[in-house]
């Protein structure tokens, strides 16, 4: 599915949504099971993704959307799923201690199903609709010599704030010598090791902070 497949479709559920259950357009959403929850057999299922992981890329990277596809939204679906079947097997021992208790893990991820379906076209939709359509305009818009002045001090000034929060928080974390060793480390493996993801060097630290902690 490329870009322009991808609006018309996000346009269509969307329109759906506020349409009649009986109107045709709803229907057929319905029919091509975009928007469903359950399967024939009363699972609760997670739809495929209709673009690759690394689809929304650089506005979000592929490591990023298959955590909170697979792990986030999937553990969710699996959590629903596994309660539903303990308070089956609760009904049917007739165990009215433990129907309660899965009762409550049910609501608490099924919802959790339901708001990842619908978190997910509330955030991506306008962000397309903002960006995609109105691309060939921002090529023609940043042409001009004034924007682009005041795109400039904008980045300058937002540069400045991550800079000077970095500062702040870096004066408060690193207070001792292990922590600036740390620190140092982290910032040159994150220069020079390139093949390694940043978030196993961040994962590395913590597990050396910690130990350090423990020990010292």
């Amino acid at each position: 599915m490329d870009r322009k497949q991808f609006i018309q479709n996000s346009l269509i559920i969307g329109g759906a949504t506020i349409l009649p259950a009986n109107s045709s357009l709803a229907a057929s959403v319905n029919e091509s099971g975009i928007d469903k929850l359950v399967d024939e057999n009363g699972n609760f299922i997670q739809q495929t993704l209709p673009y690759a992981e690394n689809f929304l890329e650089p506005y979000m990277d592929a490591e990023t959307m298959h955590l909170h596809y697979t792990f986030h939204h999937g553990g969710a679906v699996k959590g629903a799923n596994n309660d539903l079947k303990k308070v089956k097997e609760a009904l049917d021992s007739n165990n009215l201690e433990t129907i309660d208790f899965w009762t409550k893990k049910l609501s608490f991820h099924f919802s959790s199903h339901i708001l990842h379906c619908v978190a997910a076209l509330a955030t991506f939709l306008p962000c397309y609709l903002l960006t995609v359509i109105p691309a060939p305009y921002f090529k023609r818009i940043a042409k001009n010599k004034s924007i682009k002045a005041f795109v400039d001090g904008i980045t300058a000034a937002v540069i400045g704030a991550l800079v000077g929060a970095v500062v702040i928080i870096a004066s408060r974390s690193i207070t001792d010598i292990p922590s600036a060793l740390i620190a140092i480390a982290t910032i040159l493996a994150l220069i020079y090791l390139k093949k390694i993801q940043e978030s196993y060097i961040i994962l590395i630290a913590a597990v050396i902070g910690l130990i350090l902690k423990t020990v010292l």
